[in-house]
């Protein structure tokens, strides 16, 4: 993620808004999806393994979102979103599931290395309520 270009543009703005979200759009095809609107169909039998990757992605997401300034990082896709909150979320939006980003701190860095197809924009199981 370029977390670091994306605040030095920001800082001539810092003290003009109260709140800084950064919105990244995520297109197909970029591995995000599979943390925003995909819908995960693993070759039978690869179930766990496409169930490690999200886990990994989404502790690497939400760690590099840790040492940024922006109260919101909110990554969308059509309609659907999800927001790493960089304090209280007290706009309730979708975020990840902690048990997620605990169990990508545990796999393998191997999972960095694949990419995913996303087919179709659907409610995501990995989001929490």
């Amino acid at each position: 993620m370029q977390l670091d270009a994306k605040e030095t543009k920001m800082k001539i703005w810092r003290k003009q808004f109260p709140e800084r979200w950064l919105l990244m759009h995520i297109a197909s095809g970029s591995a995000l999806c599979s943390l925003v609107a995909s819908r995960n169909e693993p070759v039978p039998g690869r179930e766990n393994e496409v169930s490690e990757f999200t886990a990994k992605l989404a502790h690497g997401v939400w760690s590099a979102c840790q040492t940024c300034t922006f109260d919101y990082v909110i990554f969308f896709s059509g309609m659907v979103i999800t927001a790493v909150p960089l304090s209280d979320n007290k706009y309730k939006f979708p975020v990840l599931k902690p048990e997620l980003i605990e169990r990508g701190a545990k796999v393998s860095d191997e999972f960095l290395h694949w990419t995913s197809n996303p087919q179709s924009v659907v409610e995501h199981p990995f989001l929490k309520e």
